[in-house]
C-alpha cells in the first residue's frame, strides 16, 4: 500500500496496521524494501498521528498466502504485528483505545492503494477474537505500608475482559480460570528470597484472593503474577509490599490486639462493678432508718430470751402502767401506718399489735380479781368487822424484771 490511503485523511480517530510492499516508492520504481508499520490518531490536533514502523522482516511479496494476526492489549496499550506466527513489530499507543477512537466499539475495515504496482490482494480469511486482557490486582497492594513479621496478608486478582472490566463467574468457567491457572510470588528485591501463597481462592464472581505470610525478613518485596501464562496487569510491580518489625519487644500484632480487647473488657467490668457499688451505697442511705431500726429490734429480741415471765399476769403491771403503755402503742401504731414503710416497719406494727393484745387481756384479769378481792373484802368485813390492807402492786415483780422496768415498757 502506499500513502494515499483514505482512512489517514479521511478519519479523525483510527489505529491502523499498513502493510507496505514498496516503501522506496520515491526514491526508486524498484520496490526493494517492504515496511510494517502501526499508525494511530486521535480526534483532531488532540492525538497527532503517530507511527511506528519496522522494515526487518522476511518478504511478503512472494506471491504466498500469509497469515497476519494483529492483536491488542488494553492492560498495557500495546499493539502487536505477527506474520506467520512471527513477531514483526509492537508498539504502545499513547491513550488506552477507548480514549484514542473515543467509544467502547469501532468499526473494522481494509483500504488500499496500489497505483504504481497494480496487483490482487485477496483475503482468503477474517476472524476477530477477543480475548481476555489478563488480570489486575484490584485490591491488597500496601506499598510503603509495612506488614508486620509473620502476619497473614492478601491480594484480590480480577480477571477483565477486553474493555478491562471484571468478567462475572460464567466467562471465568467458560475460558477454563482456575487456582490452578493462577501462579503468584514475591519476591525479595535484591535476594533470591520468594514468598509463595497460602492459599488461593475463587470468589465465584470474576476474581480471586491470594494469601501470603510475611516471613521475618525487613525489606521491600516485588509481587508477580500470571494467570495462564499472561503477567497481570503492572507486574512484576516493584514494592507492591514492605515487611518490618512494628513490635521489637516481641509481641506480635495480633497478640497485642488481643491483650488490648482483654485490658478493655477488664475496664468495662471495673465501670460496671463501680456502678453497682454506687447503687447499693446509695440505697444504703435510703433504708439507713430502718436498718437501724432492725438492730434495735433485734437487741430487744435478744433480751427476752433471757427473760423469764411470771404466768400471774398480775405480777406485770398495775391497770394504770398498762392504760398508759396501750396508749403509748397506740400513737406508735398511727404513726407507723401513716409513714407506709417497708418490712421493718410491718415487724414492728405486728410486734406491737401483739403486745396490745397481751396488755388488754392482762387488763380483763386484772378487772377482774379487783372485783374478786373486793367481793372478798366485802365478806371480810361483814364477818371481821376490820377491812384488810390493800396489796401495793408496785410490790409484785417477776423474776429478771422488775415492776419499775417493765418488760413491755418501750421507748421509740
Amino acid at each position: 500500500v502506499g500513502d494515499n490511503l483514505g482512512f489517514k485523511n479521511g478519519l479523525n480517530r483510527y489505529v491502523g496496521v499498513l502493510f507496505d510492499a514498496c516503501a522506496d516508492r520515491v526514491t526508486t520504481s524498484s520496490c526493494s524494501t517492504e515496511k510494517i508499520s502501526i499508525v494511530s490518531r486521535g480526534s483532531g490536533n488532540v492525538f497527532p498521528i503517530v507511527e511506528d514502523e519496522t522494515t526487518s522482516f522476511s518478504p511478503i511479496k512472494n506471491n504466498g498466502i500469509h497469515t497476519a494476526r494483529i492483536s491488542y492489549a488494553e492492560n498495557t496499550r500495546t499493539v502487536k504485528v505477527t506474520v506467520d506466527n512471527v513477531d514483526i513489530l509492537t508498539t504502545q499507543l499513547a491513550q488506552p483505545m477507548e480514549e484514542t477512537l473515543g467509544d467502547k466499539f469501532a468499526f473494522l475495515g481494509f483500504s488500499a492503494s496500489n497505483t504504481i504496482l497494480p496487483a490482487d490482494i485477496e483475503v482468503l480469511d477474517l476472524q476477530v477474537v477477543n480475548r481476555l486482557s489478563n488480570s489486575k490486582v484490584v485490591e491488597g497492594i500496601r506499598g510503603s505500608d509495612p506488614v508486620d513479621f509473620n502476619r497473614a496478608f492478601q491480594i484480590k486478582l480480577s480477571i477483565r475482559d477486553q474493555c478491562n472490566v471484571q468478567v462475572d463467574n460464567s466467562v471465568v468457567i467458560s475460558e477454563d480460570i482456575n487456582v490452578s491457572s493462577i501462579v503468584a510470588f514475591l519476591s525479595l528485591e535484591g535476594a533470591d528470597t520468594l514468598i509463595e501463597p497460602l492459599n488461593i481462592a475463587n470468589n465465584n464472581d470474576g476474581s480471586f484472593t491470594v494469601v501470603f505470610e510475611m516471613p521475618a525478613i525487613s525489606g521491600s518485596w516485588t509481587l508477580n503474577s500470571e494467570v495462564n501464562g499472561a503477567l497481570t496487569q503492572g507486574t512484576p510491580l516493584k514494592g507492591a509490599f514492605t515487611s518490618g518489625n512494628l513490635n521489637p519487644g516481641g509481641i506480635s500484632q495480633q497478640n497485642l490486639i488481643l491483650i488490648g480487647a482483654i485490658i478493655g473488657a477488664l475496664i468495662l467490668a471495673t465501670i460496671f462493678i463501680a456502678r453497682r457499688v454506687r447503687q447499693y451505697r446509695k440505697q444504703l442511705i435510703e433504708n439507713d432508718e430502718d436498718i437501724k431500726y432492725g438492730h434495735e429490734v433485734k437487741k430487744v429480741e435478744e433480751i427476752e430470751k433471757h427473760v423469764k415471765y411470771n404466768p400471774n399476769p398480775l405480777a406485770t403491771k398495775n391497770m394504770d402502767e398498762m392504760k398508759s403503755q396501750l396508749a403509748r402503742n397506740q400513737s406508735e401504731l398511727e404513726r407507723l401506718q401513716r409513714k407506709r414503710g417497708g418490712l421493718d416497719d410491718q415487724y414492728t406494727i405486728q410486734q406491737l399489735q401483739e403486745q396490745n393484745a397481751k396488755l388488754m387481756k392482762q387488763l380483763g384479769q386484772l378487772k377482774q380479781e379487783e372485783q374478786l378481792l373486793e367481793a372478798d373484802n366485802m365478806i371480810g368485813r361483814r364477818k371481821v368487822g376490820k377491812r384488810p390492807k390493800k396489796k401495793n402492786r408496785k410490790e409484785w415483780e417477776q423474776e429478771g424484771v422488775s415492776a419499775r422496768n417493765p418488760v413491755y415498757d418501750m421507748d421509740y
